[in-house]
């Protein structure tokens, strides 16, 4: 079901660069989504993959939304969007320890599951957010300098200066 999330993914940065304003697509997405949450427990697991459909539409019609200057997003989740693939990497194993550690620090049996979920929600998505910070965002900026001193190279060793 990944593979097919992903292709879900792939499909809305399609349509959020076929243009618009994004409307139609929100509006589906939210229509879509709310019939899935509705009917959740759907025969052969249908209601997460429908879900899934509704958010991609969702988030393409955001984009456009957003592009358009029709709505504005918090600068914290303009930094998670930045994050999201440190925290789509880093994801599971942070969630893992995490867990461990609320089970063994006895929040899930003082606080309940619903606590101790959203407190793993809340650290798993900041921790991925460190290490976006530390770990990928200097490493993007140390390859694109990299890479900027190279083109830099390139053009002047096929455009040496007239002396």
């Amino acid at each position: 079901a990944y593979n097919l999330f992903f292709l879900f993914g792939m499909a809305a940065c399609w349509l959020y660069r076929r243009g618009g304003k994004g409307f139609v697509e929100a509006g589906a997405g939210l229509a879509i989504a709310i019939f899935a949450a509705v009917t959740m427990g759907l025969p052969n697991n249908l209601s997460p993959l429908i879900l899934a459909i509704g958010f991609s539409l969702l988030v393409a019609g955001a984009t456009k939304m957003e592009l358009g200057g029709y709505i504005k997003v918090p600068g914290f989740l303009n930094y998670i969007g930045n994050a999201s693939y440190t925290i789509y990497l880093a994801h599971i194993p942070i969630l893992g320890v995490l867990m461990k550690i609320a089970m063994a620090s006895g929040l899930y049996a003082a606080a309940g599951a619903k606590v101790t979920y959203a407190m793993v929600l809340v650290g798993t998505i900041a921790t991925g957010c460190a290490a976006y910070a530390l770990v990928e965002r200097p490493l993007l900026g140390m390859m694109r300098r990299r890479s900027e001193k190279r083109a830099r190279a390139a053009r002047e060793m096929t455009n040496p200066a007239v002396g």
